[in-house]
């Protein structure tokens, strides 16, 4: 049962929204935590390149422990057009064992300082988010509503969790290791796309967590071995129970994504995109993933759940 949406969940995603529509304004004065810094940054350790950034947007913090926890520090108090040198002493726990404990050498360049500034709590900021809002309150009412919605799914994603661990864990899964070796791949370069969004490059961010490729896909093959195993769990559910889907259902969730994306349609690469045999492929696992998952809470409420589904 979803929890009724409180006013701190409110505040919570109106101070967001407030965030999302801030500015950042060049001040003259110190850095200080919260400020967007502009910098090059160069460390070393016992000689070493560890870190060789030119020209990247900082926001030091206590929370922001890149590259080394402890780097925001060094940066507080600094001035525009500064060059500081400090050091930052690397974790005993990190993973290069070679670096750990000792002394990270940085030598930093400040190039610009900013400050954010978010707009007040207004109708006029409500107009500022999006078409629709024509005051405070409006704004307010579809807030509420979108997290009501939320909630209920978190509700209903809660008890397909509650219903499918059991499952699961009941199941004899047998597949070939390069299906593990698959599902990893997919979610190191699911990782890689979120790093490249971040503008991130992916050798630096390796290098200053000290790991490599093959240690971060390692770390992964749990998760994926837990995906898989609840990917086939549903599939069989599926069959068992069934589910199909139509392809008048493929074709709406497709034209959602079109009328979603706010897009030109027109485009040749897109419309190849979105009439592609694989995104169709895509939707209609998706569409059944989803609708096993509501049969399977059916099951579950009504108490109707095998202890012990046959073995995949």
């Amino acid at each position: 049962e979803a929890i009724p949406v409180g006013q701190e969940q409110l505040d919570q995603v109106l101070e967001r929204l407030r965030d999302e529509q801030a500015i950042w304004e060049p001040v003259d004065r110190p850095v200080k935590f919260g400020d967007l810094v502009n910098m090059d940054v160069e460390g070393s350790v016992q000689g070493k390149p560890f870190v060789n950034n030119n020209g990247i947007q900082y926001i030091p913090s206590m929370e922001n422990e890149l590259p080394l926890p402890g780097f925001s520090v060094g940066l507080e108090g600094a001035k525009k057009a500064d060059n500081l040198n400090f050091t930052v002493k690397v974790p005993e726990d990190h993973s290069d064992a070679q670096i750990a404990g000792q002394d990270c050498t940085f030598r930093v360049t400040i190039h610009d300082i900013k400050e954010k500034y978010s707009p007040e709590l207004d109708d006029e900021f409500a107009k500022g988010v999006g078409p629709g809002y024509e005051n405070l309150e409006a704004l307010k009412e579809f807030v509420l509503e979108d997290l009501t919605k939320a909630m209920e799914q978190q509700a209903r994603d809660d008890l397909y969790e509650r219903a499918l661990q059991p499952l699961t864990e009941s199941s004899t899964i047998e597949y070939p290791e390069m299906m593990i070796d698959r599902e990893v791949e997919h979610m190191w370069q699911d990782q890689v796309r979120t790093l490249q969004m971040r503008r991130m490059d992916v050798d630096t961010y390796l290098q200053q967590i000290g790991k490599n490729e093959d240690e971060i896909k390692n770390e992964l093959r749990p998760d994926a071995t837990q995906r898989l195993d609840r990917m086939l769990v549903l599939t069989q559910l599926a069959d068992e129970e069934d589910i199909t889907v139509e392809s008048n259902e493929i074709d709406a969730s497709i034209q959602e994504m079109r009328a979603a994306s706010g897009q030109d349609n027109s485009n040749e690469e897109l419309e190849r995109f979105y009439s592609s045999s694989s995104l169709r492929s895509s939707v209609e696992s998706s569409i059944r993933t989803r609708k096993t998952l509501e049969r399977l809470g059916d099951i579950v409420q009504s108490g109707i759940v095998d202890d012990e589904p046959d073995d995949s």
